[in-house]
């Protein structure tokens, strides 16, 4: 999946737009999370810029 305020060419179908010169925040929704996810001994990765 590709974030930020223009898609890269050929990859609109993976783009999530942001909008331009503003920051955003990424919230996780778990579905019957297990048990470490409810205590919060479980927390996800940061997300990475790969590119």
């Amino acid at each position: 999946m590709y974030i930020g305020p223009k898609a890269p060419a050929g990859k609109e179908a993976n783009w999530l737009a942001t909008a331009p010169e503003r920051g955003f925040f990424a919230i996780l929704r778990l579905y019957g999370p297990e048990e470490a996810a409810i205590n919060y001994s479980w927390k996800p990765g940061d997300l990475e810029k790969i590119r």
